[in-house]
């Protein structure tokens, strides 16, 4: 018998920063991003997938970072958006 296992898609839900909005003080202010699979397992970055940020996250604006699957168990890019005022 053949079979075939299919990737896991990365959702948009299982992606989470940990804050969304900050108040400028100078310094680069990044979220820490947590990805989960359908089971709410971690994820680690590097192995399973890998993070792209907009900018340097030090000025006043909205930035993203995005989660690109890697390897062979996920697949899939989301993009989450947060800000600094």
């Amino acid at each position: 018998k053949t079979y075939t296992i299919s990737k896991q898609a990365l959702a948009a839900s299982r992606v989470t920063l940990s804050w969304t909005g900050k108040s400028y003080n100078r310094k680069i202010q990044k979220p820490t991003v947590t990805v989960k699979n359908a089971a709410g397992l971690t994820l680690t970055e590097g192995t399973s997938y890998t993070l792209t940020w907009s900018g340097d996250s030090l000025l006043p604006g909205t930035y993203t970072v995005t989660v690109k699957a890697k390897g062979n168990k996920y697949s899939g890019t989301v993009t989450k958006t947060y800000a600094i005022i």
